[in-house]
């Protein structure tokens, strides 16, 4: 069986957030981490909360750490973090709870 994480980044506040493009052609903060989170290997975008300040992504056995996808997110001009996600509060934004079911950390399947 596949062993997968569920990992959580801290954003800065919203109104922090660049927009990217111009005219025509602008890509909201939301989109834009999505874009890049989604484009590493074995990276999967569960949620991107703005409001809530987080994102939640699934890592599988061949993903990068976190602290990887942080710089990657830095680099776009979104200062991110990393968060030890230990409490249910920063679970508490999770739309698919049903897939932490046991260890909020762990997720199984393929």
């Amino acid at each position: 069986m596949d062993r997968r994480i569920v990992a959580h980044l801290r954003l800065p506040p919203e109104a922090e957030l660049p927009f990217f493009g111009s005219g025509c052609c602008v890509v909201a903060p939301d989109d834009a981490i999505r874009a890049e989170l989604d484009g590493w290997r074995d990276v999967r975008t569960l949620e991107v909360d703005l409001t809530q300040r987080s994102v939640a992504v699934e890592l599988g056995p061949g993903a990068a750490p976190p602290g990887t996808l942080v710089e990657a997110l830095r680099a776009l001009g979104i200062d991110a973090t990393t968060t030890a996600a230990d409490t249910k509060e920063d679970f508490a934004h999770d739309r698919r709870p049903h897939d932490l079911v046991g260890n909020l950390l762990s997720v199984e399947g393929a």
